[in-house]
């Protein structure tokens, strides 16, 4: 049986609706990162990626497996 609103109530169900996408737009704009976060968080990217690429070269290249 399919949920339905009641009937009897359409102004509290307009004004939930109302209050639900406001606070989503209120939540995506306040998570939204700054310019710096962003760029804070390239940065530590390219560090694990050197990081890893860097100790497979050094360990696991050209066999493709890690020799001790």
């Amino acid at each position: 049986m399919p949920l339905r609103w009641r009937a009897g109530n359409a102004r509290g169900q307009h004004t939930l609706w109302i209050i639900c996408i406001g606070f989503s737009a209120w939540i995506t704009i306040g998570a939204a990162m700054s310019p710096a976060g962003v760029a804070e968080m390239r940065k530590e990217t390219v560090k694990m990626f050197y990081h890893g690429y860097d100790n497979y070269m050094n360990v696991a290249f050209p066999e493709d497996e890690v020799s001790i």
